[in-house]
C-alpha cells in the first residue's frame, strides 16, 4: 500500500507514472502562490502550543493567553479555514468581515469576526468570541485531534491543496502558450492581426461593433 511507502519510493513512484504533456511542473503546484505566512511566523510558532491539549480547560486557558500575549495570532485564522488569498488580504486590512448567520444546529446566531492585521489588544470578551468561533469552526479539534507536529506544516497544506484550484488556469495558459507560435506564423503569411488576452472591448478600435451586454 501507498502508505506504508517511503517518500522516496512515492516520489519515484509519481515520476515514472508521467505522461507526456503540456504541463510542466508547476502545474502541480505553483509555488509562487503559497505565500502570506511568513510574515506570521511568530504567531504560527506560539499557537503549536495548542497541539495535542485534550483537556479541553487547559486548550481555553492556553487560548486565552495565548491571544492576550499575541493578539495577532486571529490573523492566521483565515488560513487556518482556508480563505482565498484575496480574501485573506482583505481580512489582513480590516475589510473582509466573517459573519455567521447561523450553524448546523440552526441557531439564529448572527456574529461578525475581523482578522485586521492591525490588532494591538483584545478584551476578554473579543477572546471569548474568537475562541467561539475556533470551536465552531472544528479548529479545537484540528488542534486536538488531527495536527501533530506543526501549524506551518499544515497551512502549507491547506494552500497547496488550494492552489491545485488554479489548474485549470494553468492548463489553458500552458495551451495557449503551445498554440501561439503556430497562430503567429499564420497571422504573419496572412498579414493578419493577432490579438492575444485582450478584452472585447479592444475590438472597437479595430471598428468592431461590439454590445455592451457582453463588456459587464
Amino acid at each position: 500500500m501507498l502508505l506504508e511507502k517511503s517518500k522516496d519510493e512515492l516520489t519515484d513512484i509519481f515520476m515514472n507514472n508521467l505522461v507526456s504533456t503540456n504541463r510542466g511542473y508547476n502545474y502541480y503546484v505553483d509555488w509562487s502562490n503559497i505565500t502570506g505566512y511568513d510574515e506570521f511566523s511568530i504567531e504560527i510558532k506560539a499557537i503549536d502550543i495548542l497541539i495535542g491539549l485534550k483537556n479541553d480547560v487547559d486548550f481555553k486557558n492556553e487560548f486565552e493567553r495565548l491571544l492576550k500575549k499575541l493578539p495577532k495570532t486571529i490573523c492566521i485564522f483565515p488560513l487556518l479555514f482556508g480563505l482565498s488569498k484575496g480574501e485573506r488580504d482583505k481580512a489582513l486590512k480590516g475589510k473582509y468581515d466573517l459573519t455567521v448567520v447561523s450553524d448546523a444546529l440552526g441557531s439564529e446566531d448572527n456574529l461578525s469576526y475581523k482578522f485586521p492585521q492591525a490588532t494591538v489588544s483584545l478584551s476578554d470578551v473579543e477572546i471569548e468570541k474568537y475562541y467561539d468561533l475556533f470551536e465552531r469552526l472544528g479548529l479545537k479539534n484540528l488542534y486536538q485531534n488531527l495536527i501533530d507536529k506543526s501549524t506551518k506544516d499544515y497551512i502549507i497544506g491547506v494552500l497547496v491543496g488550494m492552489d491545485s484550484n488554479g489548474r485549470k488556469n494553468r492548463g489553458g495558459s500552458a495551451f495557449e502558450l503551445a498554440c501561439q507560435p503556430i497562430f503567429e506564423e499564420a497571422c504573419k503569411k496572412l498579414e493578419l492581426t493577432l490579438l492575444t488576452q485582450k478584452q472585447f472591448a479592444v475590438l472597437r478600435e479595430y471598428n468592431f461593433t461590439i454590445s455592451e451586454d457582453i463588456l459587464i
